[in-house]
């Protein structure tokens, strides 16, 4: 019996390692942003910043508004639990946040695309800078390098 366990980790951690392998490379980019030089363009990137703290703080208050009505709505199962594990002389170890349903309330505050269009209607500019995180691909060496490897090997 421990043989066919330890067969079976074995199995487990080599398709983990096949799977990782068949990864494509991981990029991530991060985002330059210049602002504009004359004055007016200033302040305009000032007003697109106040829109996005504003996108920002309606997202995490209707977030928090979701998380509340998701709790109201779990108490009578949350209840229910405790009057079951009440009668059965058991500890209750729930708690209603574990009947309550969070999943419609983890919404994406997306605001950047809006302030990266209004940034650069204010005449600022972004620029992005891509660079690969995980499973890059190593450079091939140069030809003038392979060559210099070659001389070195045959001196000896």
């Amino acid at each position: 019996m421990k043989y066919i366990k330890q067969c079976a980790c074995v199995l487990m951690l080599c398709f983990a390692m096949i799977t990782l392998a068949g990864c494509g490379p991981v990029y991530n980019t991060s985002y330059t942003y210049k602002s504009p030089r004359a004055w007016r363009g200033r302040m305009c990137v000032n007003t697109c910043l106040q829109q996005r703290n504003t996108c920002s703080l309606q997202c995490k208050e209707m977030n928090s508004q979701c998380r509340e009505t998701a709790i109201i709505a779990a108490r009578p199962a949350y209840k229910a639990y405790l009057r079951h594990q009440r009668h059965h002389h058991k500890t209750a170890w729930k708690s209603v946040n574990d009947f309550a349903d969070f999943s419609q309330c983890n919404n994406v505050c997306n605001c950047a695309p809006n302030y990266n269009q209004c940034f650069e209607n204010c005449g600022g500019r972004i620029i992005a800078h891509t660079r690969c995180v995980a499973f890059c691909k190593k450079p091939k060496p140069h030809a003038a390098s392979k060559k210099a490897t070659s001389k070195s090997s045959k001196k000896k």
